[in-house]
């Protein structure tokens, strides 16, 4: 083993997840270059993790922390928990349903020696779940790799996850630690790394994909729209740096599909609210309320013909949207 590896920390939030501790376990210290410790911060568990983490078989080199917290905090609490509680110059996170390929440490260790960052991201292989072969996808397109243009994106869309990402130890102390705000969680890793491309933090990419990543097929209507809120309360926080334009595209284009949403759901008070959010916003287009009152007319057609309606509506947004380049970057929202 590389003694040089022997400063990682690997930082593993779980909650109800005792059936795939072993499998994460497993992914860490089968790596080519071990880590020096594999925290486990338990948000107060319900389940048998307190038990599956007893039964983890000792691995020379490989110092096992179990960290079960006395209320159920949220993941940033965990993760939080877990940082403070570890001795490593590098921090390396890990969700407990991901996994990681045997090279993953070494090419982000690798990367981060030769760029000096503060922040190293890979890629990862998307699974629907934790049982599910790999899709063969990975998780995004092209990216940017210029540094600034790359933090200019990051204002766009999330694209660097936890569970592909080592830091210095540094970086907590530059950047701060994961928000503990109940209203950011589901995005408080891409409040994080806002924050430390707004700190100057340097980010260094690896182009390959070095973990397998859960995405569920199908994301539940409800929660689907609870993560864009918290998206948005996120952009919110941020809202006003160097980066502006980017960031009210994005924080515009979310209301928009909020309020869409919201509205196809009958929960029609919230939704005009978000809406007006969105039309005092210097960013906006008078096209953006075409399929808006089409939404509204479909919300109150019969439930018997509302699947045609809704599929007008489609046809009918998709076409505006082709002719329009101001509408392009609006994810189709009933796909």
């Amino acid at each position: 083993m590389d003694n040089r590896m022997s400063t990682i920390s690997v930082i593993v939030p779980s909650y109800n997840r005792a059936s795939l501790i072993r499998r994460c376990y497993d992914s860490v210290t089968a790596q080519a270059h071990r880590p020096l410790e594999f925290l486990l911060a338990d948000d107060c568990s319900t389940d048998d993790t307190a038990a599956a983490m007893k039964a983890l078989p000792e691995v020379p080199g490989v110092t096992v922390r179990y960290l079960p917290q006395p209320l159920n905090r949220g993941v940033s609490a965990a993760r939080n928990a877990a940082i403070r509680a570890s001795t490593g110059s590098l921090l390396a996170f890990l969700d407990s349903d991901d996994v990681w390929h045997h090279c993953h440490l070494a090419k982000l260790l690798e990367t981060q020696r030769k760029s000096e960052a503060d922040v190293v991201f890979a890629r990862a292989n998307i699974r629907e779940s934790p049982e599910s072969p790999p899709s063969g996808r990975t998780d995004f397109g092209p990216l940017p790799l210029e540094q600034a243009r790359l933090l200019e994106c990051l204002y766009y869309y999330n694209f660097v996850l936890p569970s592909v990402t080592l830091v210095r130890r540094s970086f907590v102390e530059k950047v701060g630690f994961f928000d503990e705000d109940p209203d950011i969680q589901h995005a408080e890793d891409w409040d994080i790394f806002l924050r430390a491309a707004e700190a100057g933090q340097k980010f260094a990419h690896v182009p390959e994909a070095t973990a397998f990543y859960i995405v569920p097929a199908r994301v539940p209507e409800p929660k689907r729209l609870m993560m864009m809120r918290r998206s948005i309360h996120c952009l919110e926080k941020h809202h006003g740096y160097r980066w502006a334009s980017a960031s009210r595209r994005r924080l515009t284009r979310d209301y928009y599909r909020l309020w869409l949403g919201l509205l196809l759901g009958a929960d029609t008070p919230e939704a005009v609210d978000r809406f007006r959010q969105v039309w005092a916003d210097s960013w906006w287009h008078p096209l953006l309320g075409l399929p808006a009152l089409c939404g509204l007319l479909t919300s109150r057609l019969p439930a018997s013909v509302k699947p045609y309606g809704r599929r007008l509506l489609a046809r009918l947004f998709r076409r505006v949207r082709a002719r329009h380049r101001v509408l392009r970057g609006f994810a189709d929202p009933w796909d």
